[in-house]
């Protein structure tokens, strides 16, 4: 009999105890949870902005294409990649007559340019002739806030014959770093 008194006294004085601990009573709770939680793996995620385009007819006039996306302190790296097949002037440039080869430059071309939220140009890249652009990586002071990559283009092609059609790609890849924890319901976005 006076073992259960002693259990119910102990028991009692125990919930006392930890009632009024208040946040020291947290520690011992938070340090079991961490435990528990696991290992944090790291999540690493691509977003990826692509421009391209066939031309088939002729038209004078200039192709604008404007993307906005999102950096923020989970972004690393900017990629950039940019090509064009451009046949319509390959065949006068070929003569290596310098007026010919200037006139290309007016007649068919493809600029992508990239700005920073403060609209500060970053990259800029013109292709005049069938080429790419190695790929171009930004990886520190990335500033937080909306990027803006242009393109401005003007290019010839042909559906008759299908002899020529011009094309290009521009292609941007924000990479996203964050940690996730197990048991967690925030991800990264």
């Amino acid at each position: 009999m006076r073992s259960n008194h002693a259990l119910s006294a102990f028991i009692l004085l125990g919930i006392l105890v930890m009632s009024n601990i208040g946040c020291i009573g947290l520690v011992p709770a938070r340090e079991f949870i961490e435990a528990n939680r696991g290992e944090p793996t790291l999540d690493i995620s691509d977003r990826v902005y692509t421009v391209s385009q066939t031309y088939d007819t002729v038209s004078a006039t200039p192709y604008l294409y404007e993307e906005r996306f999102e950096v923020d302190s989970q972004v690393t790296k900017i990629s950039v990649f940019m090509s064009a097949s451009l046949d319509a002037c390959d065949g006068l440039t070929i003569l290596e007559i310098p007026a010919l080869e200037d006139a290309c430059e007016n007649f068919q071309y493809v600029e992508a340019r990239l700005l920073d939220p403060n609209n500060e140009e970053i990259w800029t890249h013109t292709l005049y002739k069938t080429d790419s652009a190695m790929e171009v990586r930004f990886e520190e002071n990335l500033a937080s806030g909306t990027w803006i990559m242009k393109v401005e283009a003007r290019a010839y092609g042909e559906d008759l014959l299908g002899l020529y059609k011009d094309s290009f790609e521009v292609v941007i890849s924000v990479e996203k770093q964050c940690w996730e924890y197990q048991n967690d319901e925030i991800v990264c976005d």
